[in-house]
């Protein structure tokens, strides 16, 4: 069936035909009033969707950017966590070489003072508690104190403890002239442990 077709069919319904008559009695007048009242009728039906339709797709736009500033945040954050979460753990692999008991510490102290100054002539104390790192490890503080050495076996001595096999953790360094080109030394030292 053509649309001529369908027109005219629909043209022949009682209610379009009542219509009809209504419109062709109309005078000049009247029929523009009425084209200009459906016209305008018109154009508020297709605008109110059509501005519906538009403010629908500006909030998604705008709920659009908001979510993936949202992804750009958990991006960083999601990266910020797995640098420290690597940090961590090579911190935790850190801690794990280094901790040492007090007669580890002794001993390894013993071997890097005298390949560093060539005598056992050095007094080691425990410094206080234990002090928790965390909830696996704990902090052990010595006191080396070192009565003669020159400044070279000094230079020797501080790198041998920060950057040795079994690296301990430098604290204070206290340094003073001993007799002649000799130097007296007291070092603050500590180790790490498991708890």
């Amino acid at each position: 069936m053509s649309i001529s077709e369908q027109i005219s069919r629909l043209s022949r319904t009682p209610a379009l035909r009542k219509v009809n008559a209504w419109f062709t009695a109309l005078t000049q007048r009247e029929k523009t009033l009425v084209l200009i009242t459906a016209a305008a009728l018109g154009i508020y039906a297709t605008t109110v969707p059509v501005s519906a339709l538009q403010e629908h797709i500006d909030e998604t736009k705008r709920q659009a950017v908001v979510r993936e500033h949202a992804l750009e945040e958990v991006t960083h954050y999601s990266k910020r966590l797995s640098s420290l979460d690597s940090k961590l753990s090579k911190l935790k692999t850190s801690l794990e070489q280094s901790k040492m008991t007090f007669e580890q510490v002794t001993a390894n102290l013993d071997s890097i003072v005298s390949n560093a100054i060539g005598s056992r002539n050095y007094n080691l104390n425990k410094s206080g508690q234990p002090e928790a790192l965390g909830d696996e490890f704990e902090k052990q503080d010595f006191v080396l104190k070192i009565d003669a050495l020159t400044l070279e076996q000094l230079v020797k001595l501080l790198f041998e403890l920060e950057q040795g096999k079994s690296p301990l953790f430098l604290g204070n360094v206290d340094v003073s002239q001993g007799r002649g080109d000799t130097f007296r030394a007291t070092l603050d030292i500590a180790s790490v442990g498991s708890r």
